[in-house]
């Protein structure tokens, strides 16, 4: 994220008045909310994942957004748009 964050940019929508990114092609599901469902539900039987395979899964994910990243390329235009100007003091914070 550090050193290709910047790539996925484009793929996201900013709402100024919130601070709320989205993935400009998410769309929200919720899942059926009651007893009935909870009883008749087949995903509960999952167990945790072992740590080598965590870590080889890990490192797909990384690959993966490492190609995606490379695919996006750069951000176009290079100059620092009006978003940037006008909310350049939220992109420093302490920690």
């Amino acid at each position: 994220v550090a050193r290709k964050g910047h790539c996925f940019l484009s793929l996201y929508a900013f709402e100024p008045s919130t601070g709320m990114w989205t993935h400009r092609e998410f769309v929200e599901q919720h899942e059926q909310f009651s007893i009935e469902a909870a009883l008749q539900s087949q995903a509960c039987e999952e167990t945790a994942v072992p740590a080598a395979e965590r870590a080889r899964l890990y490192a797909a994910c990384l690959r993966e957004a490492t190609e995606l990243a490379t695919r996006l390329g750069e951000p176009q235009g290079g100059t620092c748009s009006s978003s940037t100007v006008e909310f350049g003091e939220l992109q420093f914070f302490n920690v």
